[in-house]
């Protein structure tokens, strides 16, 4: 993951492309960016049936060599329409291959322990936040190189040809993973004594549904960082404001776990959630200053992290891809919506951008303290526990999922 993301163009500086190499108008460039939202939200819809088919390996693998053909097709596109259907492949292949990965922490988590007869009293949220946050680290460290870059000048087209051949090189690296990781049947799976029936799957599926959708409106202020502000500042500006972001999510990463270990993940969440409010709305109002970068970055680096933990805890560990997928259509869709809306928002009026972002940061505070009780459920989940801490029926201590032999145990409290 660290040599795909080592350059990293296309997401910060598609806009840029667009709007100078290409000449397409800002309305124009909002459409490149929701097909290839949407291109990856359909992707992500399918996302558990390809695991399920072909294996995270395969997913991870194909992937990336999909990205790398996009990306060289958009560094030398010369139209709209080569634009936007490079962007569409970039956006699915690209979807595919990240959320493999991150349906694959679950499981790698709990071999790892299991293999390892780790202390049972481990502090499971601290090490499912750490995983997560390593698997940020190693795209925010990438990105401090691509920032940089963007940020000194350099040729976009030839920012665009560097991530194609990056990301190709992450593709024959990707031949070393495992062809069993995530195939049918590799997966812990939850034993028939502790299967939920089917009035606890339905609160657990409405739950989980509940879950995703109250990470919304976070989605949407995340994507104006490189949709509205892309729009919002003079390019220079940008430039500076990605470099700026890339530093500090890389430098200020260790400070999450101790934040998250102290606030719980619904405090950090909305904490994070009104410093991304606030700070990009300041930036879009004040675009030289880098401190607004500052405090809305800060907050992004909790975003990133919390809601993916979140819902690969709450779901049973063979599903995670299937439900990791859904999430994704979530944001995908969120996401869409928010880079076609604030670009034209940014465009019109930058106090009416600003003021917008305040709102949606207030919808996002609510929207989280409504399912703190869920967040606090999904935080806790033992790492061996393959039920899911919204489908699980076990004790409320979740004993018999910690023990490294599920199945035994579940069966010894049944009985």
């Amino acid at each position: 993951m660290l040599v795909a993301r080592a350059a990293q163009f296309v997401e910060a500086f598609l806009p840029l492309l667009l709007l100078q190499e290409v000449g397409a108008s800002a309305g124009g460039t909002a459409v490149v960016l929701v097909v290839q939202q949407l291109a990856s939200t359909l992707t992500y819809w399918g996302e558990g049936r390809l695991v399920h088919r072909f294996g995270m390996s395969a997913v991870i693998r194909w992937g990336l060599l999909g990205s790398a053909v996009a990306v060289a097709a958009l560094a030398s596109a010369d139209s709209l329409a080569t634009g936007a259907a490079a962007a569409a492949v970039y956006g699915a292949s690209s979807g595919a291959w990240r959320s493999a990965v991150h349906a694959a922490v679950p499981s790698v988590l709990a071999t790892a322990q299991a293999a390892s007869q780790t202390d049972p009293a481990i502090d499971d949220a601290n090490v499912r936040s750490h995983a997560f946050g390593a698997i940020f680290w190693a795209a925010n460290l990438g990105a401090i190189a691509s920032a940089a870059a963007g940020a000194s000048g350099v040729p976009l087209r030839a920012l665009f040809a560097v991530q194609a051949l990056t990301t190709g090189a992450a593709f024959l690296l990707s031949w070393l993973l495992p062809s069993s990781l995530g195939r049918a049947g590799s997966l812990p799976g939850v034993p028939d004594s502790q299967a939920p029936t089917a009035a606890d799957a339905h609160r657990a599926r409405r739950d989980t549904r509940l879950l995703m959708l109250a990470f919304v409106p976070a989605t949407v202020l995340m994507f104006q960082a490189f949709g509205g502000l892309a729009v919002a500042m003079p390019p220079d500006a940008y430039r500076q404001m990605v470099l700026v972001n890339a530093v500090v999510l890389v430098l200020a990463q260790p400070l999450t776990l101790p934040l998250l270990k102290w606030a719980g993940a619904s405090a950090a969440t909305v904490g994070g959630t009104v410093a991304m409010a606030v700070g990009i709305a300041a930036q879009a109002l004040w675009p030289d200053s880098l401190v607004p970068t500052l405090v809305w970055t800060l907050g992004e680096l909790l975003i990133i992290i919390v809601p993916g933990a979140l819902i690969t805890a709450a779901v049973p560990m063979a599903d995670a891809a299937e439900y990791v997928g859904r999430f994704q259509v979530v944001q995908g869709v969120a996401a869409a919506a928010a880079l076609y809306v604030g670009p034209l928002l940014a465009g019109s009026d930058t106090t009416t951008f600003a003021a917008a972002c305040l709102g949606a940061g207030l919808a996002g505070v609510g929207s989280v303290l409504l399912v703190r009780s869920l967040v606090s459920a999904a935080w806790g989940q033992p790492i061996t526990c393959p039920c899911g801490a919204l489908f699980c029926v076990c004790t409320q201590t979740h004993a018999p999922c910690a023990n490294p032999t599920p199945i035994v145990a579940h069966q010894a409290v049944v009985a």
